[in-house]
C-alpha cells in the first residue's frame, strides 16, 4: 500500500509506515584499542555494503589486509561501519565469519564477532573451545588476513 512518504504495511498509523530505506557503501578497516587509521594499516580490498530498513542495518563487509602497520594489542576490532549501533542496554548484536584466511589461528577455530552499543565497530573473536569465544589479538589476524563477515544491528 503506498502512500505519500512511505509504503504501509498493514494497519494505518506511524507505526506501520515504512519510510526509512536505505542501500550504501562502507569502507571497513582493521583496528587496534586506538581507533587509528595512522598506523601505516595497507589493505589490498575493502568493500562494505549495507542496507538500513528502519532502525536494522544489515552490514556486510571483504577485507584484506597487506599490512597492519604498527597495530597491537589483545583486541582487533573491524571498524567503520556505516551506523552507529544503539545505546540500548545489552544491545549486543552478532557478527558471522564466513570466510577468512591468512589468519594465525588454530584449525578448527572460527571467527565470529559483536558490536557493543553506541559504537560503530565490531569486536573481533575466535571461538574454538567449548568454554565460548575469546577476544581475537592483532598478531591472530596478520599481515596478509582476509575475512567476509554479515552482520545485522540496531541503529
Amino acid at each position: 500500500n503506498a502512500v505519500a512518504g512511505g509504503i504501509n504495511l498493514g494497519a494505518t498509523g506511524a507505526a506501520n509506515l515504512l519510510d526509512d530505506y536505505e542501500e550504501g557503501t562502507w569502507t571497513p578497516t582493521i583496528q587496534d584499542a586506538y581507533f587509528s587509521n595512522g598506523k601505516s594499516q595497507t589493505y589490498s580490498v575493502q568493500v562494505g555494503t549495507y542496507t538500513k530498513i528502519g532502525h536494522v542495518v544489515n552490514a556486510t563487509c571483504y577485507i584484506i589486509a597487506t599490512s597492519l602497520g604498527t597495530l597491537a594489542g589483545s583486541n582487533t576490532y573491524l571498524a567503520g561501519l556505516p551506523f552507529v549501533a544503539a545505546s540500548t542496554t545489552n544491545n549486543f548484536a552478532s557478527a558471522v565469519a564466513g570466510q577468512a584466511a591468512g589468519l594465525a589461528i588454530t584449525a578448527g577455530t572460527n571467527v565470529t564477532g559483536y558490536i557493543p552499543p553506541s559504537t560503530s565497530y565490531m569486536i573481533l573473536n575466535t571461538w574454538g573451545v567449548t568454554t565460548g569465544s575469546s577476544t581475537m589479538g592483532i598478531s591472530q589476524f596478520t599481515n596478509d588476513g582476509s575475512i567476509q563477515i554479515n552482520v545485522t544491528y540496531r541503529v
